[in-house]
């Protein structure tokens, strides 16, 4: 049994370790009594062809002899030194056979005893990877997390403007919006109101953040609805020049919409494109 002073990732290996080598003793001792056995078998083989020899030969000195030397002679034979011997080798043999059923026994009983205690080896070893595996995964979503912290979610240059002053400047503006200001789907072009800005949530201005791209005038931008409030637009610009386009760059992003501080992504590919577009 493993030591159970010991804390079970110490103990059982080393008891694997006992009985793997408590295995192998009595598998080799299997084999060398095996072996010892055929060498007594051997000896056992000589000697009875040597009594054979000597009773036939004893057998023919005594055919003429009277009764009572027959009698007196046969029960010599019994006497005989290589009888005693091939006594002696049978006893040995038997011991022999006796011990290498022993061995084998012992040997069937660590081989299972070793499956089980290695199941649970292998059980514990895989429980402590998955264990380390989600202390390495919550390590990184920590990180994670703390990286979307330090996310840019100023407005940066984004023109930020009151709903009813964004929808005053054009008709396609205000075909965005249903007539309660709620946003309407705008011929597919919505990519998620979902969007996160967290520091909304601190100072208890819950809402949410929507995204939407206007094909007739390539505007993109994003609307703040809190709940008590009337909502704000940010306005990004007017550097994608189709639908197709903006497919392109924000599908991709809309996954990661639930991350913290996820309007940095939307900020941080916009910018990019807009920029990358200015060197053509």
């Amino acid at each position: 049994m493993p030591d159970l002073d010991e804390p079970e990732h110490v103990a059982y290996p080393k008891y694997l370790d006992q009985l793997s080598r408590a295995r192998q003793v009595a598998f080799e001792g299997a084999e060398d009594t095996t072996a010892e056995i055929r060498r007594l078998q051997d000896q056992l083989a000589r000697a009875e062809g040597e009594e054979g020899r000597e009773l036939q030969a004893r057998h023919d000195d005594r055919a003429g002899r009277n009764p009572i030397a027959k009698l007196t002679a046969a029960v010599g034979d019994k006497m005989l030194p290589i009888t005693k011997e091939i006594r002696h080798l049978k006893r040995r043999i038997a011991a022999q056979e006796a011990w290498r059923r022993d061995c084998e026994d012992r040997t069937e009983a660590f081989t299972a005893e070793e499956a089980k205690v290695s199941q649970w080896v292998n059980d514990y070893l895989a429980d402590a990877d998955r264990a380390r595996l989600k202390l390495v995964e919550r390590a990184e979503a920590e990180r994670f997390h703390e990286e979307c912290a330090d996310r840019d979610i100023s407005p940066r240059w984004c023109q930020v403007l009151r709903h009813e002053d964004f929808t005053a400047e054009g008709r396609h503006r205000r075909g965005a919006f249903t007539f309660d200001d709620g946003l309407r789907d705008v011929g597919g072009a919505d990519f998620g109101y979902q969007w996160r800005r967290d520091v909304d949530e601190l100072n208890g201005l819950r809402g949410r953040w929507a995204l939407h791209y206007i094909p007739e005038s390539h505007e993109t931008f994003l609307e703040y609805v809190p709940r008590t409030k009337n909502s704000a637009i940010w306005l990004l610009g007017n550097a994608i020049d189709s639908y197709d386009e903006a497919l392109d760059l924000f599908v991709p992003l809309e996954q990661h919409q639930s991350e913290r501080n996820s309007i940095a992504l939307v900020l941080d590919a916009y910018e990019k494109h807009r920029a990358a577009k200015a060197r053509l």
